[in-house]
């Protein structure tokens, strides 16, 4: 486990130990209703980042394509390591006051583009 900084081993037993899905959960599906907790979040953020630049690229395209606006903060607020520098952010993912002060002009541009655009 010292290895698993995802946490991906975590609840390997819990999930060997479940009993059968709940046919009001989901019917017809093998889901367990097990939550956000802490099963998915580490895993979700192996691949956070880099799904984050592939969709924000994936929206960047199909908006150009398709004459909409697309607001871009990735790019304007993204570091090197593709997250949110400390100074805009206190954990790399959401903003603080200063992350919002960047953004709140983008976000008044792109609102008057798309009203521009009716």
């Amino acid at each position: 486990m010292r290895n698993d900084w995802a946490s991906l081993e975590r609840y390997r037993g819990d999930n060997a130990r479940l009993a059968p899905p709940s046919p009001d959960e989901f019917p017809g599906k093998p889901y367990v209703g097990r939550g956000i907790s802490g099963q998915t979040t580490p895993q979700m953020l192996v691949r956070f980042r880099q799904d984050v630049v592939a969709l924000n690229a994936w929206m960047k395209d199909y908006a150009s394509r398709n004459d909409a606006v697309f607001l871009d903060y990735h790019t304007a607020m993204a570091d090197e390591r593709q997250a949110l520098p400390s100074e805009l952010s206190s954990d790399g993912v959401h903003p603080n006051e200063a992350g919002y002060r960047v953004m709140a002009p983008l976000a008044e541009a792109a609102i008057n583009n798309a009203l521009g655009r009716r």
